[in-house]
């Protein structure tokens, strides 16, 4: 029966009937009532839902009742918001790529088929994910032509940020940091506003984390060092464009280790500190960027086809061009060597 529902090109539930008489239910919602998780929903559509699986259990010949869906135990819950992005999918992609991790948590990046990226932050069963939800709906074949048509013409970047609790212990786990009761019912947790706590809590922390330069701005910030520097402040000023190159061209997690390694942990601290104060000189716009993402999460409004119809529409513009390291190093030499020039007369 599920092979002929997929055949008719169907959303189909992952459904397990367990030794111990436990029926499992492993499905998204919004691809359950709308055919994709672009469009997504809010407490009003749960009794939707909660049909929507009765009567996709009783094609399968499972009978049960609309007070089991509803009082069903979650053992798993991902929280998600879709998120409109001014600037472009790379230049979000390296702010949270080069996330310094705090505690024990692990970061990863995850690189899909036609550039797609991921960046993820876990924690044992709990995992926080950003990832290039344009790219992805362009990469699956499933996504009907007019969805694929409208990211084609989007501006800027579509971005969904999920966090995932893989058993019951680790969302009452969350629920406990948050102002709502352990509960894990399933008409308890279909609710935006919990997710909204808890991806609001998860971003705060993240975003804190961030040290990502590009290296034009970088060789900005150098350049301007570089004139409004007095004799007595150089030594400063070379520290800091050493530290600028070395962010903006291996990346703070890169660097980090090698400071550790033959100066100390105090002085890989003192580093990461000293990185984070020149964060916003180097990028004014750091602070815009982010505040599109806390603007959506704010909100917490579904995402629907009028929504998404009413994105920004491309107009092939880019916030920054793309200089790799050796045409970085190469602007500061030949600056150099004009400066030198000078000094010599111009011989």
């Amino acid at each position: 029966r599920i092979s002929c529902l997929k055949t008719q090109g169907l959303y189909v539930p992952k459904v397990i009937y367990k030794e111990d008489g436990v029926l499992s239910v492993e499905c998204c919602p919004a691809k359950c009532l709308y055919g994709d998780n672009v469009q997504e929903v809010s407490i009003n559509d749960f009794d939707r839902f909660v049909h929507y699986l009765k009567d996709f259990l009783a094609k399968l010949g499972i009978k049960t009742t609309l007070e089991h869906i509803r009082f069903a135990t979650c053992w798993r819950v991902d929280y998600a918001k879709l998120i409109y992005a001014s600037a472009s999918s790379g230049y979000i992609m390296d702010l949270f790529s080069n996330a310094v991790p705090q505690g024990r948590r692990k970061s990863s990046i995850t690189v899909y088929h036609n550039e797609g990226k991921a960046v993820s932050e876990s924690l044992k069963r709990r995992r926080l994910v950003l990832y290039d939800k344009k790219r992805e709906v362009l990469n699956d074949s499933h996504n009907s032509e007019e969805l694929k048509e409208l990211m084609r013409q989007l501006s800027g970047s579509l971005w969904r940020m999920e966090y995932s609790m893989k058993t019951a212990k680790e969302i009452k786990r969350e629920l406990k940091q948050t102002a709502y009761d352990e509960r894990v019912e399933l008409w308890y947790l279909f609710n935006e506003k919990i997710g909204q706590c808890i991806l609001q809590k998860h971003f705060r922390d993240l975003q804190g984390c961030i040290v990502c330069w590009h290296p034009n701005q970088a060789l900005s910030f150098i350049r301007k060092a570089m004139e409004d520097s007095s004799i007595q402040g150089r030594r400063k000023t070379v520290y800091q464009m050493a530290l600028a190159l070395l962010v903006a061209i291996l990346g703070i997690k890169n660097v980090i280790p090698i400071i550790k390694e033959h100066a100390g942990a105090s002085q890989a601290r003192a580093f990461v500190r000293s990185a984070k104060q020149l964060q916003t000189l180097i990028n004014p716009n750091f602070d815009v960027y982010l505040a599109d993402i806390n603007k959506a999460l704010q909100s917490m409004q579904p995402m629907r086809w009028q929504e998404l119809q009413s994105l920004p529409s491309k107009d092939n513009s880019e916030f920054f061009s793309c200089l790799n390291a050796p045409v970085l190093l190469t602007n500061i030499l030949d600056k150099c060597k004009r400066k030198l020039g000078k000094s010599l007369g111009g011989k």
